[in-house]
């Protein structure tokens, strides 16, 4: 009985590096979290109080003229089409391409597959320049259109390494038996190989959204009408007071503060970043197994 007391004492000691280690990674989570917290609170806050507080951690006087300043000066409904629209169909089309050029690299009896690969790669490293590239879609007509938000970068090559990486890892017997009942490769990779590939299809998916919502120097670069370009244009822009905040007083406030740009920046960045936390928890499951796989299997 004396044996099993002691047994049981070790077995729920915490050791001193399990203390460190929570320490250490409660310290990280909270330098992670803060900077979304501080813009989180700041929105809440008038101008002059978001500039008094060094550390906003609670807001004394809770209001809503950020959000509704902002509302009221920028034409939100066409910016937020404009970033809709880019993350939607531009993540669609690209994972199509995306997926069409990984499967047919992850072929090994491919002819020339290594010659495409090494090019595949060279992309990776070198590209054009910003100049070159403009004139290229400039000569395609895509200027001030969304499909420029998009179309230059239509391929992540490293996201098709990664899907191609996946695919290689499957078994070959899996479309060995449709090959011999007549079935093309199209037809094996849309009935056979893609349902049991949600989890990478996903994990692109995701890659590819973000990087579209996310995406600043597209909309800078290609739209030159202000009215047209998404969202995170429209946030650069006030928040290098490139957008006139109508400086209503505050009626709740004391001393008739104002809210100007800092303050509708902090609104409009808490905007922004609803949409894709609303979209990574439908896809946090198949995210991590799909990069687990895509990444260690080869």
């Amino acid at each position: 009985m004396m044996e099993r007391n002691i047994q049981l004492k070790k077995k729920h000691r915490i050791s001193g590096f399990t203390i460190f280690n929570t320490v250490l990674l409660l310290i990280i989570a909270f330098i992670m979290l803060y900077p979304f917290w501080y813009v989180l609170v700041g929105s809440f806050m008038t101008t002059n109080e978001s500039i008094k507080s060094t550390f906003n951690f609670i807001v004394n006087s809770p209001t809503l003229e950020a959000y509704s300043t902002f509302f009221a000066s920028v034409n939100f409904g066409q910016h937020f089409l404009a970033s809709v629209y880019a993350a939607t169909v531009g993540t669609l089309l690209s994972l199509f391409f995306t997926m069409m050029a990984a499967y047919a690299l992850s072929k090994k009896g491919l002819p020339g597959s290594g010659i495409i690969m090494r090019m595949v790669l060279i992309s990776m490293l070198f590209n054009g320049g910003l100049i070159p590239t403009y004139m290229v879609v400039r000569a395609m007509g895509m200027i001030n259109t969304w499909e420029a938000l998009f179309i230059p970068g239509l391929i992540n090559v490293f996201y098709m390494i990664i899907m191609r990486t996946y695919f290689r890892g499957l078994p070959d017997e899996l479309g060995e038996a449709a090959r011999i009942d007549g079935a093309g490769e199209f037809r094996i990779l849309v009935q056979i190989i893609l349902p049991i590939s949600l989890p990478i299809l996903a994990t692109m998916a995701l890659f590819y959204t973000v990087d579209r919502w996310n995406d600043l120097m597209s909309g800078i670069i290609y739209i030159n009408d202000v009215n047209k370009q998404p969202l995170q244009a429209m946030l650069y822009r006030i928040i290098n007071n490139q957008v006139a905040m109508s400086n209503r007083p505050i009626s709740s406030s004391a001393n008739a503060l104002k809210v100007t740009s800092e303050t509708a920046g902090y609104a409009a960045t808490i905007i922004t970043m609803v949409p894709i936390l609303f979209v990574y928890p439908f896809l946090q499951k198949y995210f991590i197994h799909g990069m687990m796989i895509g990444s260690i299997k080869e």
